[in-house]
């Protein structure tokens, strides 16, 4: 009997200490929340001095990247279109694919390479 009253004695300062401490911890956490917001609203808001991010050239590294892709997917598929073509009509079932497909890779690459400012253009 004299254990469970220890315990239980023990259990109450614990419970008022955490109750007091409770009130510090909120407000710590919502001074800490109020300064992240200020933050997030002072990176999130255009400075004047014209110096913040620039989405312009964000969508047009974005569409730079899809025209490269397709340029490399485009050059595969078409050449393995060619390959399965001269396959169904001339009976060389898989020489005309395979070599139309590595033709296709070098085209594709080839073209992402002059769209990417590696290779200069012949013309």
């Amino acid at each position: 009997m004299y254990l469970s009253q220890v315990a239980s004695m023990a259990d109450d300062t614990r419970e008022t200490d955490k109750r007091q401490d409770q009130p510090d911890e909120e407000a710590a956490l919502s001074a800490r929340l109020q300064r992240l917001g200020t933050r997030l609203q002072q990176k999130s808001r255009p400075s004047e001095n014209g110096s913040g991010p620039r989405s312009g050239a964000d969508t047009s590294a974005l569409a730079k990247g899809f025209r490269l892709s397709t340029e490399l997917v485009a050059g595969v598929l078409v050449g393995a279109g060619i390959g399965w073509l001269l396959d169904r009509f001339l009976g060389i079932s898989p020489w005309g694919l395979i070599v139309f497909l590595l033709l296709g890779f070098v085209a594709g690459v080839l073209n992402v390479m002059r769209a990417a400012g590696v290779v200069r253009d012949n013309r």
